[in-house]
Formats: C-alpha cells, structure tokens, sequence
C-alpha cells in the first residue's frame, strides 16, 4: 500500500519522463522564457478541485524551485503550506515535496523569513494519519535545518520540532518512518551543536 513503502509509486512512465522533461525544458530554453508560461499554468492547476492537477501544479513548482527568484518566495511558501492540510494524502505529500525542494534551493533565505510558519506546518504534519506524509515530513525538516541554515533562527523553535520528531519517532508504525524521523534529528543536531546536548538522553535509546 501508499502507506507501506517511501517508494515512489509515481516513478516511471509518464510521471518521470514529465517531471525531467520540464526541468530540462527551463534549463536549456531559459527560465525567463518558461517560467512566466509555467507558472500561470501551474496556478491554474493549483486553483482547480482536482487533486491530481493539484499535485502535478504542486510538483512543477518543486521542478522549477532553483530557477524563481526570490520576490516570489514568500507567496508560494503560503500558497503551498496552505495544501499541508488538504484532503488528499497525495497534494499533503507534494506540498511538503514543493517546500523541502525550497529550502534547499533557498538556503539560507527562506529560514531566515519564513523560519517560524514553516516549522509550525512540518510539525503539523507530522501528526498526519498517513505514514507516507509523516516521513515526508521528517525528510523536509532535514531540508530546511541543513547548514547554511542560520543556527540562531533554528535554536528559537527547535523544542517544539524536537518534542515532535521524538514522539513520532515512538509511535511510527513503518520503519521507514522511524529512519526518517532519527536523519533528521540527526540534522537537527548537526546545526545546533552544542545546543541539542538537553535532548541527547532523549534520543539515545533509540539508538541502542
């Protein structure tokens, strides 16, 4: 089942062979003669009710995350962490892809100004019914705590992330899951050095 596997059940056919097409379509013709296209395409497929427009909407953005400039950053962070609690586990799923995607591309501007919002939302989801969702998650938190993620603006919320990473890390059904969630407060740990050591009693047996 979707829940039972992190593997992609999109990858091959179509979806891969879409999903390179388009990056390889902005790469070589320019993004500033795709992307003005792209995007208004992609809002429309976002805007619509269909959860497979809206996931492949929300997957072009993933695609296209390295080549937007940043005045746009902050309304597609919005627009997108308001799909995290859509009814489809499928746009939750691309929705947290679209972010992770970003705070790599964005690093270490999206942290320092939208930090707190998106935090909030990972941990949110991270109490999702669907397991696929909740790795997502963890995978996403890697994201945006890697270096150069400022260390100040992590520090200020990383009480709540870490309270939440430990306790899905205890009630994970998948291992998966489990393995995600432990990356992740090994990420977290990384920027925050000397920081995490209140936590470091927390973690331990799960590692015996």
């Amino acid at each position: 089942s979707w829940n039972a596997s992190n593997e992609d059940e999109e990858e091959g056919g179509d979806f891969d062979v879409g999903s390179e097409g388009f990056y390889r379509l902005i790469k070589y013709l320019g993004e500033s003669a795709v992307l003005p296209i792209s995007f208004n395409l992609v809002q429309t497929f976002i805007n619509t009710d269909d959860w497979k427009h809206k996931f492949a909407g929300l997957y072009a953005i993933a695609e296209m995350g390295e080549f937007l400039e940043e005045d746009v950053l902050g309304n597609i962070v919005d627009m997108t962490l308001a799909h995290f609690q859509h009814g489809h586990r499928k746009v939750r799923w691309a929705a947290i892809q679209v972010i992770g995607q970003l705070a790599t591309d964005f690093n270490p501007q999206l942290q320092e100004q939208h930090m707190e919002k998106i935090i909030r939302a990972l941990v949110t989801v991270m109490g999702d019914a669907n397991a696929r969702v909740q790795a997502q998650a963890a995978m996403a938190v890697i994201n945006v705590v890697e270096e150069p993620c400022p260390k100040d603006a992590l520090i200020l919320h990383v009480n709540y992330l870490l309270g939440k990473l430990f306790e899905l890390l205890q009630n994970a059904q998948y291992r998966y899951v489990r393995e995600d969630v432990i990356t992740a407060i090994a990420a977290v740990a990384d920027t925050i050095e000397e920081a995490f050591l209140p936590y470091y009693d927390s973690i331990m047996p799960f590692l015996m």
